[in-house]
């Protein structure tokens, strides 16, 4: 290999020394080499690819080489490669004028019947004007002919995503990329290809028609809730999705002016789909009970982080997604949803549920509820009162008392030594008192001592009085009296009069029974 300078413009000229085989001759061949389709003061965009005719070679020894460099260039920019020529006819190749030897060879390989790169691996030919001198010689006795060309600017090719006039990177400049609203999707270009219709691109230099889009992501369609309307424990949100949402876009948003929540929906398909669960727990309570439907749940209060469960009270409801394109967030809401639960017990509503502070109407007193939901309060029955307002049950008349209206906040007793049981819903529920009846209990034949005759009075005898006992007259055939003592007679019941004078004070009498059995 010889290096060759012409003027200021250095070439590196590579021969290869063809030995002779011994005893074989050969015919010099001095017709000159001839490059199909690459005329002097012509372009080369990206990969140059040429056609050669050898008129004539050996088909036996033989050089053929191409160089490549700057015109005023140093000569170690640029390259120079071997063909694999044997034999006179046409041959086409495609180089890149732009890569390494490492480059070429890895694209050609090497050896005797390879595209063999020479020169130092790692020279780069710049773009800019260079010579191309194709050269061929068939034995080292004869001349070298050639084909030069002294003046093809070689350019590297737009990349995807850009263009220019002629498909070729301007020398020391740039090519132009592809407008918002259009794309490339080859290297070389020309022009840029309009996205079509109404599409548009995220930014320039687009390299896809799969790049253009809509400018905006479609509106979504809200079918509940609706606006002015309430939503009592769970809330249904039924929504449209009119195209395919960005992974995590889909968003069901539910705010106030001090409180947002955001449940970021698993599902991104197309179609109409419907989501039920109660918008007022806690964050950890809405994930465990549908982790299959949503991704993550984020609530803020007066825009800090909140965990806790959402309060009652008004709110609008958003749901949101953005599509594939990335175009900004679209959606539609329902405002003024009122999000609330049933009343409690003790207290009712002309809805039956709480208002946007979280309030229903206390029973009065006299009233109860005692089911949530309430739409009015019930009185209490008779028999029964409640005392304060707010009763979820009222309270049955304790005993010796009695309530004989609906609706009572008090009962009323009865009158003096009269009795009733719990409950009573009258007066004539009251009653005065049996007294139990007491009996001194003897056998037939046996006496009834004064002090049991006593005792069946509730009656005691005073030490050292007097006693006397009279049998009533219709029971004297069940009792006698023998010594001022009551004998048994009969089986059956005799009432007795026991006469007492204590030893002091005046007496007294009483009567009492007796039991003969």
């Amino acid at each position: 290999m010889t290096m060759k300078f012409r003027g200021k413009r250095a070439l590196v000229s590579l021969s290869l020394l063809i030995a002779l085989a011994s005893g074989v001759g050969a015919t010099p061949a001095h017709a000159d080499p001839v490059l199909i389709d690459t005329l002097d003061n012509s372009t080369v965009i990206g990969n140059y690819t040429f056609s050669v005719t050898i008129p004539a070679l050996d088909p036996d020894f033989g050089d053929a080489h191409m160089e490549i460099v700057p015109q005023w260039g140093n000569p170690t920019v640029g390259f120079a490669v071997s063909l694999p020529i044997r034999d006179a006819g046409t041959y086409t190749y495609t180089i890149n004028p732009f890569g390494t030897q490492d480059q070429l060879t890895s694209q050609f390989g090497t050896g005797s019947q390879a595209f063999n790169v020479m020169g130092n691996p790692a020279n780069v030919l710049v773009p800019g004007v260079a010579q191309v001198d194709f050269e061929y010689q068939v034995d080292s006795s004869s001349p070298v002919v050639r084909q030069l060309l002294t003046h093809i600017t070689f350019k590297a090719a737009c990349a995807a995503g850009t263009y220019s006039q002629d498909g070729g990177r301007p020398i020391g400049g740039a090519c132009d990329p592809a407008p918002i609203g259009s794309y490339v999707n080859f290297p070389g270009a020309t022009s840029a290809t309009p996205c079509p219709g109404s599409q548009t691109t995220s930014g320039m230099s687009a390299t896809s028609i799969s790049a253009c889009h809509r400018s905006t992501t479609p509106s979504p369609t809200l079918n509940i809730p609706i606006q002015d309307t309430t939503s009592v424990g769970n809330l249904t949100v039924r929504y449209t999705l009119t195209d395919e949402a960005n992974s995590g876009s889909a968003q069901i948003v539910i705010s106030n002016a001090d409180y947002s929540r955001t449940i970021t929906l698993l599902n991104t398909s197309v179609g109409t789909f419907s989501v039920t669960f109660n918008p007022l727990v806690a964050n950890s309570a809405l994930m465990s009970g549908h982790s299959v439907e949503f991704a993550n749940v984020t609530t803020s209060h007066n825009s800090q982080a909140f965990a806790n469960s959402l309060p009652i009270g008004n709110y609008t409801v958003r749901f949101q997604y953005q599509d594939i394109f990335a175009n900004p967030f679209n959606g539609a809401q329902a405002t003024n949803v009122l999000l609330t639960t049933p009343c409690d017990p003790g207290s009712f509503s002309a809805s039956g549920t709480k208002d946007a502070q979280g309030s229903c109407t206390a029973t009065s007193r006299g009233h109860f509820t005692s089911a949530p939901g309430a739409q009015s309060e019930q009185p209490c029955a008779k028999g029964s009162y409640a005392a304060e307002v707010g009763a979820w049950r009222c309270v049955l008349a304790a005993p010796n008392t009695y309530v004989a209206t609906e609706g009572a906040s008090t009962s009323t007793p009865c009158p003096s030594k009269y009795t009733s049981p719990q409950g009573s819903d009258a007066l004539s529920d009251c009653k005065k008192p049996v007294v139990a009846v007491k009996y001194c209990n003897i056998k037939k034949g046996k006496k009834a001592t004064a002090s049991c005759i006593a005792i069946a009075a509730s009656k005691t005898i005073p030490a050292k009085a007097k006693v006397s006992i009279t049998v009533n007259k219709s029971d004297k055939k069940f009792c006698v009296v023998k010594s001022g003592q009551v004998f048994g007679k009969a089986k059956g019941i005799c009432r007795v009069t026991l006469k007492v004078q204590p030893k002091k004070g005046k007496a007294v009498t009483y009567s009492s029974r007796i039991r003969v059995s």
